[in-house]
């Protein structure tokens, strides 16, 4: 287990490293960039009901969900390509066998690596606890 952190810590470490040698290149990316609603399971899941989402406020908030009550919210913050999410969100909304959290709420924090970003997308790299993932996202029209 010990290994796989360690690998994983290196992983990331050579990610941010390649990201943040200028990746970022067709959009110029700023907090007007993110505001609206992002797709995160494909530009044609945009209406799909159930289809996890962002949407990017210009107060700095941001609502994380599925078509329906939110499932996480907070606030974001943008510098160069790292955007640090900042999120409240219960254990019970990610699945219903965790139903005896509702009512409870905990903090948790994401430094997301952006890269490739166009008119509409941008590619995402996503540490989460062990787990690296690279995801494109798509702006909902």
């Amino acid at each position: 287990m010990r290994n796989r952190n360690r690998t994983s810590r290196i992983t990331l470490a050579l990610l941010a490293g390649m990201v943040s040698t200028g990746a970022l290149s067709e959009a110029t990316v700023g907090k007007d960039y993110l505001v609206g609603k992002w797709s995160l399971e494909g530009a044609d899941r945009c209406q799909v009901a159930g289809a996890e989402h962002v949407e990017f406020r210009a107060d700095d908030t941001l609502t994380l969900g599925r078509g329906g009550p939110a499932d996480a919210v907070g606030f974001f913050e943008l510098s160069d390509n790292r955007l640090d999410l900042h999120l409240v969100s219960s254990p019970h909304r990610i699945t219903d066998a965790l139903h005896q959290y509702k009512g409870r709420y905990g903090y948790g924090d994401l430094a997301v690596f952006m890269f490739d970003a166009e008119k509409d997308s941008f590619e995402a790299i996503v540490p989460f606890q062990d787990d690296v993932r690279r995801r494109t996202v798509h702006r909902c029209q």
